[in-house]
């Protein structure tokens, strides 16, 4: 059987060659995908693989190892904070969201065929919390994420008695 070198390949082989490499790979990685960032269990894998072959004779400076620890210590902390940050940022929004049940939205839903902005307007009658996004307003028994707002203004009595 002949070799086919990659710039010998039609489009197909080359697609077929990339799902054999992508299939292969992910094989090697307990069916996972593969990461493109190194998170903390990895760093942990890496950090343990480097105690355990260490020469024995020639242990790994101490300084390193707790700039290592230090390192990841902070990783640690960073990544709780952001957790903490997306969690207050949530709930702001959502807060926010309810200070405008019963108000006059603009809400900018999108742009038309030709690129102009698509404006509604209306009461809020109801407010949805959603956990992974931001709350979901009802206008006119339609539902539209609450970061689409884009002007409030109080309700007129006449709005208000409808």
């Amino acid at each position: 059987m002949a070799e086919i070198t990659p710039t010998e390949m039609s489009p197909l082989q080359k697609q077929q060659h990339d799902i054999n490499i992508k299939n292969f790979n992910r094989s090697l990685n307990q069916g996972r995908s593969l990461q493109q960032t190194l998170g903390k269990d990895s760093f942990l894998r890496i950090l343990t693989e480097q105690l355990k072959n260490q020469d024995p004779l020639k242990p790994q400076d101490d300084k390193e190892f707790i700039a290592q620890m230090a390192q990841f210590n902070s990783l640690e902390q960073m990544m709780e904070l952001n957790k903490g940050f997306t969690e207050l940022s949530r709930r702001f929004g959502q807060g926010q969201a309810l200070g405008l049940l019963g108000r006059e939205v603009t809400i900018n839903s999108g742009l038309d065929h030709e690129g102009h902005p698509i404006l509604v307007s209306g009461l809020v009658s109801a407010i949805e919390h959603n956990p992974s996004g931001p709350a979901k307003l009802t206008v006119d028994d339609h539902k539209y994420n609450s970061d689409l707002v884009i002007k409030v203004a109080e309700a007129t009595d006449e709005q208000t008695q409808q």
